[in-house]
Parts: structure tokens; C-alpha cells; sequence
């Protein structure tokens, strides 16, 4: 008959809490790469006045949501942002360069990310409607109508 001295049973026990919290690491590792980050809906005009104040206050993975309605501006996109009309669909929101767009209306210019254009009428741009250059642009049940423009058509 031996004597117990509780020494086994305490490498045991220590092993098991050495694995749960290996374990525990891991899972919150897991949950870490897999979650995304929050995002924030900015919503125009109730959060911000104009649209390119939305993006002006957007980072990457927020989404500016546009209530229905004519806006007279010209929109630099952001990097990652989301824009958005409310119902997403064109005849929502009219975005309206007012005829003296030195560049497109909504403009994408250098950005990463693959912003999102959703749900808009884009008009009466003085040079063109959409400037999309060195951008993965993503653009979605919009309409673009009436722009002028007297080079690269």
C-alpha cells in the first residue's frame, strides 16, 4: 500500500489548467480574427448635413446612408466606405453636380478597399458623372444621366 502525497494528482490538475487556458487563448484568438470590427451607419441628414460630411466622418467599413431627396455636391469617396440611399435603389436620391463638376460628381480616386456605390441618380456633371481611377470601385443600381463631358467620353 503507498502513500499518497497528492503530488500525481496535483500534475494532473495542473496540466488541465495549463490546456484550458491554452485553450482559452485560442478560442479568444479565434473570435478575435473571425468578428469584425464594429461599424457605424452615419446617417445624412440626420447625423450629418450633406453626404460628403458623412464620408468626410466615415472610416473604412462604415456605411453613409442617404435619405431620399436632392443633394447639389460633388463627393470624394473614401476607402472602404459604403454609400448608400436609403432604399437602395436610384430614383431615391439624386446626387446633382449643379453643371461645374471640375471632375466626376462622385469621384473614386486612389482608394483601397472597394468603396460601395448603392441606389443613386448621378447628374448634371460639368465634366462626367463618375471619376473612378486606380480604385476597385463597386457600383450598384444607379443611374447616370444628362453629365457632359469633352474628353474620354
Amino acid at each position: 500500500m503507498g502513500f499518497d502525497t497528492g503530488q500525481g494528482k496535483s500534475k494532473n490538475h495542473m496540466s488541465s489548467r495549463i490546456r484550458l487556458v491554452i485553450t482559452g487563448a485560442a478560442a479568444l484568438s479565434f473570435l478575435v480574427s473571425v468578428v469584425p470590427a464594429f461599424s457605424t451607419v452615419i446617417h445624412v441628414p440626420g447625423d450629418q448635413l450633406s453626404i460628403q460630411a458623412g464620408v468626410d466622418a466615415a472610416a473604412s467599413g462604415d456605411t453613409v446612408l442617404v435619405a431620399a431627396g436632392t443633394y447639389f455636391e460633388i463627393i470624394e469617396m473614401k476607402g472602404g466606405v459604403s454609400l448608400r440611399s436609403e432604399t437602395g435603389l436610384a430614383d431615391c436620391v439624386t446626387i446633382d453636380g449643379d453643371g461645374w463638376a471640375l471632375g466626376g460628381v462622385v469621384q473614386f480616386t486612389d482608394l483601397s478597399g472597394s468603396p460601395l456605390l448603392e441606389g443613386f441618380t448621378i447628374t448634371n456633371g460639368g465634366h462626367h458623372g463618375l471619376e473612378i481611377y486606380r480604385t476597385n470601385a463597386v457600383i450598384r443600381n444607379c443611374l447616370i444621366t444628362e453629365n457632359r463631358t469633352n474628353t474620354y467620353g
